[in-house]
């Protein structure tokens, strides 16, 4: 099993397929969905379902295809092996960053009732397998369905968190903190490519910071999606890409006109036009 992003569908590299016609060894990425999967990367699992191919006239299937995907598993029974797997490091960290992210969703659930616990899922950790369908849809008729998506808003959180600490221990190279905390974080939700925009453009900030250099919206969107998508070109038709990068497109474009409309009927709002802070 590989690391995937959301709490109902994780990738599977499939080693060998049964059917009524009998079994023979296969390859490649299988994307199977259930309610209630296990979450352990490299672990060996057998699973059943109803298996098809991709369509090629739905937008986010195509972009699985692109991602190395020949089909989807609507999962009907799945069952861990006992088999203890043999793992590169690298699959290690994956492994230890999906019980990290198991332990905290736990954590949340132990802590908060439902559907709260889940919301705060959302916020937190990514993701919008885990509300209920009643919030889901309330979220999406109030249009603040990207509360429970990976964006800017989560990658603030952790900037917003770190970026005081490394301030308090008074060392150029405490910036580092807040660098490694978002991109942790960024491993930890399943690299989106919305939360890996996010997280790069957050970086170039803290680096601006760390040389002494002013920050620019414009200049760290143009940088960090140009090299996202020369990293990997397949990228550039990535339907969260595209919309994470227009929706902070216009969030830059328009700040000034939205923070002068606010200044008209909030006049003490911090930042305003006219008014002097401290």
């Amino acid at each position: 099993m590989l690391p995937t992003s959301t709490g109902d569908q994780v990738a599977i590299a499939v080693q060998e397929v049964r059917t009524d016609r009998g079994a023979g060894r296969a390859t490649g990425l299988v994307l199977a969905r259930h309610r209630a999967l296990p979450h352990r990367h490299g672990d060996r699992v057998e699973a059943s379902g109803y298996l098809r191919e991709l369509r090629p006239t739905v937008p986010s299937e195509m972009a699985l295809a692109r991602e190395g995907f020949h089909a989807i598993l609507m999962v009907q029974t799945i069952e861990t092996s006992a088999e203890i797997p043999s793992l590169s490091p690298i699959d290690r960290g994956y492994r230890l960053l999906g019980e990290l992210k198991v332990w905290a969703r736990e954590a949340l659930r132990r802590r908060i009732a439902t559907p709260e616990a889940s919301l705060a899922e959302g916020l937190l950790l990514g993701g919008s397998s885990g509300p209920p369908f009643s919030l889901t849809e309330s979220l999406r008729r109030a249009g603040l369905s990207h509360l429970v998506a990976v964006s800017e808003y989560n990658v603030a959180l952790i900037v917003a968190v770190l970026l005081p600490v490394s301030v308090l221990l008074s060392s150029r190279y405490a910036l580092i903190i807040p660098l490694l905390g978002v991109w942790l974080f960024t491993l930890l939700v399943g690299s989106p490519a919305s939360a890996v925009r996010a997280a790069a453009m957050a970086s170039l900030a803290i680096l601006a910071r760390w040389v002494g250099r002013p920050t620019d919206a414009t200049a760290g969107l143009a940088v960090a999606t140009v090299a996202i998508t020369a990293i990997d070109p397949t990228m550039i038709e990535d339907l969260g890409l595209q919309l994470s990068a227009l929706a902070t497109a216009g969030l830059v474009g328009f700040s000034e006109q939205y923070t002068r409309a606010l200044a008209r009927v909030w006049p003490s709002l911090p930042g305003s036009p006219g008014r002097i802070d401290g």
